[in-house]
């Protein structure tokens, strides 16, 4: 009868041991799925950040283009209107 106790405690405490051990495999599981979603969430932050960023340069970029467009009509206009001067005073000198 003795033999027969030992048997089933040892049995019951190695199946209690078995699911002890399940339980903790699945909570460090359940972390490191948490940590690779913290990650991953890190990283699509990090990402969108990048975006924005280079969305903000893109739109400075374009802006900036737009005012040397004009600065250069405006300069090829002053420079046409110095010609015009300069052929104007030739024409008078002579």
């Amino acid at each position: 009868m003795e033999a027969i106790c030992g048997g089933l405690i040892g049995f019951l405490l190695g199946y209690l041991l078995c699911m002890v051990l399940a339980s903790l495999e699945v909570q460090l599981g359940a972390k490191r799925e948490d940590k690779v979603g913290e990650l991953y969430k890190q990283q699509l932050e990090e990402q969108q950040a990048s975006i924005t960023k280079q969305n903000q340069l893109i739109a400075q970029l374009v802006e900036d283009k737009a005012k040397l467009v004009i600065r250069q009509q405006q300069v090829s206009d002053k420079l046409s209107e110095l010609r015009k001067q300069h052929e104007r005073t030739l024409s008078a000198l002579n």
